[in-house]
């Protein structure tokens, strides 16, 4: 027996069978194993790691689509600074690479 995970959701669900994979009176359907949304045939092990696998690959895309990355070092900026230039650098790695180079604030 489980409080179905919906919010607002005043329905209690008691599983019948070996199906986890449950629909509740309010129409939302979840796992009744780990409470999240349905997904069989996968196992609640097996969609917990595409579940991270799809959060690192869209946190990834977003890094790089957004220019967070140092062209230098081609690692995500910790400390970025803005060269004469208008580019974005690592600070560290660029006061390494061009010691009298000019930055902006």
């Amino acid at each position: 027996m489980h409080w179905c995970p919906y919010p607002n959701c005043q329905y209690v669900i008691i599983k019948k069978g070996l199906i986890t994979d449950v629909k509740c009176i309010c129409g939302h359907e979840f796992c009744f194993v780990c409470q999240k949304d349905a997904h069989m045939p996968a196992t609640c092990k097996y969609e917990l790691k595409i579940q991270l696998r799809i959060a690192n690959f869209l946190t990834e895309q977003y890094v790089l689509s957004m220019g967070f990355v140092c062209p230098l070092t081609t690692c995500i900026m910790r400390d970025p600074v803005r060269a004469s230039d208008g580019i974005a650098y690592e600070r560290i790695t660029f006061l390494r690479q061009f010691p009298n180079h000019p930055l902006k604030p």
